[in-house]
């Protein structure tokens, strides 16, 4: 989502806060529209958004937002995206609602999972731009999802966005802890595949 009367530019990762987010700073994106693309949206927990002066859907990583918006304006607007330990936000896209809406089952498969995990976007696919950046090449702020009271209202006054409160949407419909669901292999693929955005944040998991 961008603003360009507030100058920002806020990336959004699936489950990390991200309709909450939205919900909240969709009045000072000009261009942003709510769509809902299937039967389960109901266009007020669930959602997407879609940019409709540079046609970008709510998920667009930053190459995405650079290749379709003019250097001049790009350049200017503060960026920033929620982090979330990858361990715990994939048990939280596993039973998204939206998740468990399409297969028909919140029951856990590992074979499932396993597939989810593959097919997961690394942080890297979100934040950078070429093969060459850091995490911070682009990025000005990283908001934890574990502080993410606080870092969300220092945000707000960073962009002088007044006083406002974060709500709580999509939450995911999982039975257990998400530490619960996993053994050595599980781990051990999750980190093979997320080990940047893990080690470089300093995310754990404990069995």
């Amino acid at each position: 989502m961008i603003s360009i009367n507030k100058s920002f530019l806020f990336v959004h990762r699936g489950k990390s806060a991200g309709n909450s987010m939205t919900k909240i700073l969709l009045p000072y994106c000009e261009n942003a529209r709510i769509y809902r693309y299937n039967s389960f949206q109901d266009g007020i927990r669930y959602f997407d958004v879609k940019d409709v002066k540079y046609k970008l859907r709510k998920h667009a990583g930053l190459r995405e937002y650079y290749e379709a918006i003019p250097d001049h304006i790009i350049k200017k607007l503060f960026k920033f995206v929620v982090i979330r330990n990858p361990y715990e936000r994939l048990i939280s896209a596993y039973f998204s609602p939206n998740t468990v809406f399409e297969k028909g089952s919140a029951e856990f498969r590992n074979d499932e999972f396993i597939n989810l995990i593959n097919n997961q976007r690394t942080l890297r696919d979100f934040v950078c731009v070429d093969e060459t950046d850091t995490y911070a090449t682009h990025i000005d702020k990283y908001l934890r999802f574990e502080n993410l009271t606080s870092d969300f209202q220092q945000l707000v006054t960073d962009l002088n966005l007044g006083r406002i409160s974060l709500p709580h949407y999509n939450k995911s419909k999982k039975s257990k802890p998400w530490q619960a669901y996993y053994n050595r292999e599980l781990v051990d693929l999750v980190y093979v595949r997320f080990h940047e955005e893990i080690d470089h944040f300093g995310y754990s998991i404990d069995l």
